[in-house]
C-alpha cells in the first residue's frame, strides 16, 4: 500500500511539473524562395518626385526604395481578365508592380525600403485583393498564410547595407523609361537599319542602340554621322547645316 502511494505522489508531482512549464511557442514565420520565384536582384533607388505605396491600408508617398526582380513568377496569375491580379507585398507594405510577369518576363518590383542589411519576407496575395482593405487582422492572417513554413507564396529579400550605392530617378516615368530600353547589341541594331540611339518602338520594345564613335554624331535617322566643318564648306562667318541634323556657327560677318 505505501509503494502505491508513493507511485501515485510521484505520478501527481510529475504531472504539475509538465502542466506548470510555459507551452511551446510557435514555429517562427519563415520565408522560402518557392512558388513566388527566385530573388535575382535587389537595388536601393531614390524617386524624387516619390512613388505611391500602402501601408495598413493608407496610401503614403515613399522616396527610398528597392528595385526587386524576380524570377520564376507563375505569370499565368497577371494575364489580363476580369479579376485584379496578385499584390506583391513587402512585410506590410504594399509596393508598385513596375513589369509583370506575363509570357516569360521578369516580375520587376519597387517596394519601399526597409531598414538597411536587414531581411524581410516578400509575398504575393490572392488574385483579387484590394490595398485599401489589406490591414489589420485581414493582411496579418494573409501574411501568415503566404510566409509559413510550409507556404508557396513568399521569399527572403536581404536589403542592401547602408554604404550600398543609390540609383536616382527624377521620377517614376523616368526609371519605366531605364526598365523599358532593351541595351542592343551593334548586330540587333544593324538588322533593323540602326547604328545609335534610342529608338522608341521595335519588335523587341524600346532600345538603346550607344553612342557614335569619336567625331560622329547620332543624327534624327539613328545613323552615325560625321558633321562637315565651315572649312568644309568654304564659309567664314554666319550659320549652316552641319549635314547631321545640327547647324554650325562659322563666325560673325563683318560688313565695311
Amino acid at each position: 500500500m505505501m509503494r502505491i502511494r508513493l507511485f501515485s505522489l510521484l505520478l501527481l508531482g510529475l504531472t504539475w511539473a509538465c502542466s506548470s512549464q510555459p507551452p511551446t511557442p510557435a514555429a517562427p514565420v519563415r520565408s522560402e524562395n518557392s512558388g513566388l520565384g527566385t530573388v535575382v536582384s535587389v537595388e536601393r533607388v531614390h524617386i524624387t518626385q516619390g512613388f505611391t505605396v500602402w501601408r495598413d491600408g493608407e496610401e503614403l508617398t515613399a522616396h527610398e526604395g528597392l528595385l526587386i526582380r524576380l524570377d520564376g513568377v507563375n505569370g499565368g496569375n497577371f494575364i489580363p481578365r476580369a479579376i485584379t491580379p496578385p499584390l506583391f507585398v513587402l512585410d506590410r507594405s504594399v509596393g508598385m508592380t513596375l513589369l509583370t510577369p506575363t509570357w516569360g518576363r521578369q516580375a520587376v518590383l519597387l517596394m519601399p525600403s526597409p531598414p538597411p542589411d536587414t531581411e524581410a519576407g516578400l509575398w504575393m496575395t490572392l488574385p483579387g485583393a484590394s490595398e485599401q482593405h489589406l490591414k489589420g487582422a485581414e493582411l496579418e492572417s494573409a501574411r501568415d498564410r503566404a510566409l509559413s513554413a510550409n507556404a508557396h507564396g513568399g521569399a527572403n529579400v536581404r536589403t542592401p547595407p547602408a554604404d550600398a550605392p543609390t540609383t536616382p530617378y527624377p521620377t517614376q516615368e523616368a526609371l519605366m523609361d531605364t526598365l523599358m530600353t532593351i541595351k542592343a547589341s551593334p548586330e540587333i541594331c544593324k538588322g533593323i537599319g540602326k547604328e545609335c540611339g534610342y529608338i522608341p518602338q521595335t519588335f523587341l520594345g524600346r532600345m538603346d542602340c550607344g553612342a557614335c564613335p569619336a567625331a560622329k554624331v547620332c543624327n534624327l535617322q539613328n545613323q552615325c554621322c560625321t558633321p562637315t566643318t565651315c572649312e568644309a564648306l568654304g564659309l567664314t562667318c554666319g550659320y549652316a547645316a552641319d549635314g547631321c541634323g545640327g547647324s554650325l556657327d562659322c563666325g560673325f560677318c563683318f560688313r565695311p
